[in-house]
C-alpha cells in the first residue's frame, strides 16, 4: 500500500510575513515602554535635540490633512507632533523647539506631546 503525504496545510508566507510584523510591533512598544519617560513640563518652550523620526502619518479632516509624527531621542523617550506637515521624513536625526501640550500615556508608552515645533538648522 503507498503512504499518501499530507497536505501542508501550515499558513501562508504573508501570513507568517504578518504575524512577524505584529511580533515586531508589540516588540517595539514593550522596548519603549520600558524606557520613555515623560520630557520637561507641559508649558516648556525646549530644544530637542538629535530626535530620530521613527513614524510619520496623515489623514484627511474637515479642516484639510493633519499629520502625526513620532520622533525619539537617544534614551528612547517618545515625543509626538500633531498638526500640519514638519517637511522630514522617516529616519531624519534632527534638532527642534517645540512647546510641551501634554504628558500622555499610550499602550503602556510615555509620550510627550508637542505643539509649534520649529526645526533648527543643523551646524
Amino acid at each position: 500500500i503507498e503512504t499518501i503525504s499530507k497536505l501542508d496545510l501550515g499558513e501562508s508566507k504573508r501570513e507568517r510575513e504578518w504575524k512577524e510584523r505584529e511580533a515586531k510591533i508589540v516588540a517595539e512598544k514593550k522596548r519603549d515602554a520600558d524606557r520613555s519617560d515623560f520630557i520637561g513640563n507641559v508649558g516648556d518652550r525646549l530644544v530637542f535635540e538629535n530626535m530620530t523620526v521613527f513614524f510619520i502619518a496623515d489623514f484627511e479632516t474637515n479642516w484639510g490633512i493633519t499629520y502625526i509624527t513620532g520622533l525619539r531621542d537617544a534614551s528612547g523617550n517618545v515625543v509626538i507632533y500633531s498638526g500640519k506637515s514638519i517637511a522630514i521624513n522617516h529616519g531624519d536625526v534632527l534638532s527642534i523647539r517645540a512647546t510641551i501640550k501634554e504628558h500622555q500615556v499610550r499602550d503602556g508608552v510615555k509620550q510627550t506631546i508637542i505643539a509649534r515645533p520649529h526645526l533648527l538648522e543643523e551646524k
